[in-house]
C-alpha cells in the first residue's frame, strides 16, 4: 500500500488522471493556480472546508474545480461535462485504482467571475473523504 501522506499529496494528480482517462480533460490542468495562458484551461483548488465526520478513518478534502475561457459557452460546457461525470459516479468514486472515497457535490456549476482579459470562470465545489484501501 502507498504511504498515506503520499496518497493525500497526490490528489491533484489523481483527479487530473481521472478526468483524462474519462475523456473530458482535453485542456491544460493546473493545481492551486492558473497560469496566465492558455485562455482555455482548468484548475483544481483546495480550501479549508470541513473536517471528516467523527469515527471516520480518512482525510476530508474540500476542492473547487474551475474552468475558464474567453468563450463563456465553452467554459460553461466543459465545467458541466466534468460535473456530470462526478455526479454520475454517485457517492463512492474511484479516482484511481488505488484511491477511492466518498464524494459530495456541494452545488452545481456557477459563473464565478470575468477577469481583466475577458475570460469567464465557472466552478463548483465538492468534498472528498479519502480512505485507506
Amino acid at each position: 500500500m502507498a504511504n498515506w501522506g503520499d496518497m493525500v499529496a497526490d490528489i491533484f494528480q489523481d483527479f487530473e488522471t481521472y478526468f483524462a482517462t474519462k475523456g473530458v480533460l482535453d485542456i491544460p490542468f493546473f493545481y492551486d493556480t492558473f497560469l496566465d495562458s492558455p485562455d482555455f484551461a482548468a484548475a483544481l483548488f483546495e480550501y479549508q472546508g470541513q473536517s471528516a465526520p467523527p469515527k471516520v478513518e480518512g482525510v476530508s478534502r474540500s476542492l473547487q474545480l474551475n474552468v475558464r475561457d474567453k468563450n463563456s459557452v465553452l467554459a460553461r460546457n466543459k465545467i458541466q461535462e466534468m460535473y456530470n461525470l462526478l455526479e454520475a459516479e454517485g457517492s463512492i468514486i474511484y479516482v484511481t485504482p488505488e484511491r477511492w472515497g466518498q464524494i459530495t457535490l456541494r452545488q452545481p456549476p456557477f459563473k464565478m467571475r470575468i477577469d481583466e482579459k475577458g475570460r469567464t470562470y465557472y466552478c463548483f465545489n465538492f468534498g472528498l473523504i479519502t480512505y485507506h484501501d
